[in-house]
């Protein structure tokens, strides 16, 4: 099974996580663990990475990440607002 590994920025913000955001987090990052190529590819500068959307009581969140044969780098995770702006 794949390991995950966060950039320190993601960290951050999914330390700021209600407990419902960070629950559904939890299961979406399990998804991804198990099947990273189901998630969408990114174009432009974020070429090369995959994202994964989900909403959390109607919000919509990102996740953006690359993965390998081993690990799997959560690079970025938000809400959709401004998202790719930020990254």
């Amino acid at each position: 099974m794949r390991k995950i590994y966060y950039k320190p920025s993601a960290i951050r913000i999914i330390k700021k996580f209600k407990s419902a955001e960070k629950e559904v987090f939890n299961l979406i990052k399990e998804e991804i663990r198990q099947t990273p190529e189901a998630g969408g590819y990114l174009s432009g500068k974020l070429t090369g990475m995959r994202k994964w959307k989900y909403r959390v009581k109607g919000i919509p969140f990102r996740v953006v990440y690359s993965f390998g044969k081993q690990r799997v780098d959560i690079i970025a995770v938000g809400r959709r607002k401004d998202f790719y702006e930020k990254i």
